[in-house]
């Protein structure tokens, strides 16, 4: 629910606008993406603290938004929060019992086989998420200061494709290599983004 709001509605409708999309402002604490974020000294070392974001941000897209609305009403400070208390509450308690089942294989198998089993998949997404989504949004030829008019024109501006043609990379990304095209048709299912690309080219 936290994912449909602040990604399908907010980073789709203002990729890369500042103070609109919330995906510039993932971890303000430790990381800065966008001018419009305050600078502080903890930005220096963004190039370490990336490193940590990259390996546990599936966990911590999972938890981090309903932080944010429990604290603040709005996800990563500019989306504002649109469901009820009980919404909130079912979904918090789903994230709650998702954690709990990703501790359960401690108690069957040894450290290191329940680690394999329960947190290193978690943290094989997260590196592959991020590095498919940020190399195909976060880099300056994405950025831009105002939303086109042109929703259309906009999400190509915004969006870069990788390693078309790449089966390899498709898997690996989820689809995530045909960003463009993924922008362009949000509902599309990604196993229909290759065959799309040449007529979007």
């Amino acid at each position: 629910l936290t994912w449909y709001h602040h990604h399908n509605i907010g980073h789709h409708a203002y990729t890369n606008v500042s103070l609109k999309d919330p995906d510039l402002y993932h971890n303000p604490i430790f990381k800065r993406t966008i001018e419009t974020t305050e600078y502080k000294k903890i930005y220096r070392y963004q190039h370490l603290t990336l490193i940590i974001e990259w390996v546990l941000s599936y966990i911590g897209l999972v938890i981090q938004p309903n932080i944010n609305v429990f604290c603040k009403g709005v996800y990563h400070g500019v989306i504002p929060a649109y469901y009820n208390n009980d919404a909130f509450l079912i979904e918090t308690l789903h994230i709650l019992l998702g954690i709990t089942m990703s501790l359960l294989p401690y108690y069957v198998f040894d450290v290191y086989k329940a680690t394999l089993f329960s947190f290193f998949p978690y943290i094989l997404h997260s590196l592959l998420f991020m590095l498919n989504s940020q190399i195909t949004h976060i880099h300056t030829s994405c950025m831009i200061n105002d939303k086109d008019n042109d929703w259309y024109k906009h999400q190509v501006i915004t969006a870069t494709n990788h390693s078309v043609g790449s089966e390899i990379a498709f898997i690996f990304s989820g689809g995530l290599n045909y960003q463009i095209e993924h922008h362009l048709f949000p509902n599309i299912n990604h196993c229909h983004l290759p065959k799309i690309q040449p007529i979007v080219k």
